[in-house]
């Protein structure tokens, strides 16, 4: 696939561009097989779950009833599990399914 753009910083030439579809039950199922397969809580899958949504820390703590710092706390047992040290990254392993 070439996407033809005139805008030089639009697109890096030579890049790879990865498509996913991105309808709520592929998600869903997608986010299951990951935390069965990297071994995450309910509560931690619940947080990836609102964080792939696009919930900030505050919102989670509201919707999951937790304090701001008990969501960052089980983010960092998230990280920990996966090996990884941002939020950046949690979507990247979940969305290339590593």
């Amino acid at each position: 696939l070439r996407l033809d753009c005139r805008e030089a910083d639009a697109v890096l030439d030579g890049a790879d561009v990865l498509l996913l579809r991105k309808e709520a039950r592929d998600l869903s199922d997608r986010l299951d097989r990951f935390a069965r397969q990297h071994g995450l809580t309910e509560r931690q899958t619940q947080i990836v779950r609102l964080s792939l949504e696009g919930h900030h820390n505050a919102s989670i703590a509201r919707r999951l009833d937790l304090s701001v710092g008990g969501v960052k706390n089980h983010k960092l047992r998230i990280y920990d599990k996966l090996d990884i040290t941002s939020e950046r990254e949690l979507m990247a392993a979940l969305m290339l399914g590593s």
